[in-house]
């Protein structure tokens, strides 16, 4: 902890130690002006950067730059000294007008970012699954186009048959 104003503390690995062990990672990096108490406390510099295991299962590391950054480190040092996980600490209650709220947006980003990308890849198999039966729909109904083009016409004019209105209308 460095008593600056803001304060900066650090727990666990960070980018460079990681890189150095060659491990994988994923990092969740939340300003304080997307939060709720940057605009209460009128404090706007600040960020907490969150670093997990490339399943983001586990916290490996993080740095906070903030006020009471002293306070919001012990928590996370409790996360990394009992091995507990991302989802452990999105799930524990925050009070929303507090600093500590940073903590599970941060940790919550670790999670979403990891469901977007697997609903990308869902997505792209599922685009080309939908581009291959678009083609195949469109050489299909080309097919059938070029045959008979009058067909087409004849099939998309609706049939009136103004005597049978009359009928209906007589017997109200």
């Amino acid at each position: 902890i460095t008593r600056t104003n803001p304060e900066v503390a650090v727990v666990g690995l960070n980018e460079d130690d990681l890189t150095r062990r060659d491990r994988k990672y994923k990092k969740s990096f939340i300003k304080f002006d997307e939060l709720p108490i940057s605009h209460i406390e009128n404090f706007h510099h600040g960020f907490i950067k969150l670093l997990a295991d490339h399943t983001n299962t586990h916290l490996l590391g993080a740095t906070i730059v903030a006020p009471h950054a002293e306070v919001l480190i012990t928590e996370l040092a409790i996360v990394l000294r009992h091995n507990l996980s991302i989802l452990e600490l999105a799930s524990t209650p925050h009070i929303i007008n507090s600093y500590c709220y940073a903590l599970r947006v941060a940790a919550k980003s670790l999670l979403t970012n990891q469901s977007k990308a697997k609903t990308k890849k869902a997505k792209s198999k599922t685009k080309s699954k939908s581009k291959a039966k678009s083609k195949s729909k469109a050489t299909t109904s080309a097919k059938t186009t070029a045959k008979s083009p009058a067909k087409k016409a004849k099939a998309t004019k609706p049939k009136l048959k103004i005597g049978a209105l009359k009928k209906t209308k007589s017997k109200k």
